[in-house]
């Protein structure tokens, strides 16, 4: 999630002595009137919550919420490489932004889905304690004997 807000900090086109990062490009784009009214416009300026999306997701990492974390940032990470590659196919001069938020992107999505893929978190008190057999009912359960 840093690597992919630090990607969008550095610049991403070249105009003359000018350089614009990712969110300079998209204000620069909805200036030219390259935005019309459509859906896309408004996705592209969601593009400006990418840094409090970053701090949501590593919130719930430090809160213990591994899965949400992790489906936040499988969206936020195809967002990140979609408008690298528009960006990057543009006929502009592109700087190492793109190219790097593609990379940032790619890694935070393996990463991401790696993580959804794997085992979901267990509640404490559903660990059988170790004196509990198979198949037998927990020990809190039991009747007195």
């Amino acid at each position: 999630m840093v690597a992919i807000v630090a990607a969008a900090l550095l610049p991403w086109i070249v105009s003359g002595e000018t350089t614009r990062n990712s969110f300079t490009t998209v204000t620069a784009a909805r200036r030219l009137g390259l935005l019309d009214e459509s859906a896309l416009q408004y996705v592209l300026l969601a593009w400006y919550a990418v840094p409090a999306v970053a701090l949501f997701v590593l919130v719930q990492l430090a809160t213990g919420q591994r899965r949400s974390a992790a489906a936040v940032a499988v969206a936020l990470s195809i967002a990140a490489i979609a408008l690298a590659v528009v960006v990057g196919r543009a006929p502009v001069d592109t700087a190492a932004g793109p190219a790097i938020t593609i990379a940032a992107g790619l890694g935070t999505l393996v990463a991401s889905v790696v993580s959804l893929a794997g085992p979901g978190r267990r509640h404490p008190t559903s660990a059988p304690t170790p004196t509990d057999r198979p198949g037998e009912a927990p020990r809190s359960d039991r009747s007195p004997g």
